[in-house]
């Protein structure tokens, strides 16, 4: 069995038009490491091909590249905040925890004073 570590790399995408039956539509494939799924595809708008204003809803070239940068712009900012060790850090000053089983759960539940007065 292998543990795999997470990889550090950078964030990229690239943008995808996919002719679907309603027509042409603009997909983002995005890859960030450490991610899982580490690859992914989703959908972003439909797209506006020909000439003139674009309907409502629907993305140009330029509009589809500006929504991936700011999409990869977001993602870069996730990647950064998550921390990239798996280790768990303990707190020098907190004890280490204590593990109470069924068979000393009697001798532990005994007041200290009564067993040190007897004496």
């Amino acid at each position: 069995m292998s543990t795999r570590q997470p990889r550090t790399g950078r964030v990229s995408g690239h943008l995808k038009l996919i002719e679907r039956k309603s027509g042409l539509i603009w997909y983002v494939k995005t890859r960030v490491p450490g991610r899982t799924p580490e690859q992914t595809t989703t959908f972003l708008a439909p797209a506006h091909v020909s000439g003139g204003k674009p309907l409502a809803g629907h993305l140009t070239r330029r509009q589809a590249q500006d929504a991936l940068a700011d999409i990869l712009t977001e993602e870069r900012h996730r990647s950064a905040s998550v921390p990239t060790t798996t280790s768990v850090r303990r707190s020098p000053t907190l004890p280490p925890a204590t593990c109470i089983t069924s068979s000393t759960s009697a001798a532990a539940s005994a007041p200290p004073s009564a067993t040190t007065a007897d004496r």
